[in-house]
């Protein structure tokens, strides 16, 4: 279904490609998404591996997620933490609390608030297809999504002071 904020979607639905070409441009991106990552190894950061593949994985886990009850969980994950960590990464030390917590913030408000209104807009062919996550339960049954975009993006306001408040943050990151 088009949305306002997006275009060229549905591509397999509208014959434009077929899976296997979806599948060859998600390839092609992680083998791309290599270099920076060999590169950090190289210069001894071994560690950089380990968020890279946590996020690379996360892309086919959403695609099986979306029509389940927990899309959130991999954006949430890929957005934030892994992001964080994988930028931290090139730091002569890794701190992987620090790192979890920096994310956190990001993580949440892409991965919950903003996939939360995403689904509301396409309850219409998720909720059949299995889809089970609020915000296909928001626009199922007709509830406006405004009240639960705020109340997401007040604990993301919440999340970021508790990480600001245990030092993982400055005061002026928001």
């Amino acid at each position: 279904r088009p949305k306002p904020y997006t275009h060229g979607q549905s591509l397999i639905a509208a014959g434009v490609m077929e899976p296997r070409g979806v599948l060859a441009c998600y390839l092609f991106w992680v083998l791309l998404s290599l270099a920076p990552v060999m590169t950090l190894v190289a210069m001894g950061h071994a560690l950089a591996w380990v968020p890279w593949l946590v996020a690379t994985a996360c892309a086919p886990w959403y695609s099986l997620a979306k029509v389940s009850w927990h899309p959130e969980l991999p954006l949430a994950i890929g957005f934030g933490p892994m992001a964080t960590l994988l930028g931290m990464a090139a730091a002569p030390e890794l701190d992987l609390v620090r790192g979890l917590l920096a994310g956190a913030p990001l993580g949440f408000l892409f991965g919950f608030v903003m996939e939360w209104w995403d689904q509301w807009y396409d309850a219409e062919s998720d909720y059949p297809k299995g889809g089970r996550s609020i915000g296909i339960w928001c626009g199922w049954t007709g509830r406006p999504i405004t009240l639960l975009l705020a109340f997401g993006l007040f604990l993301t306001m919440l999340l970021h002071g508790l990480v600001v408040t245990q030092g993982a943050l400055s005061r002026l990151t928001l």
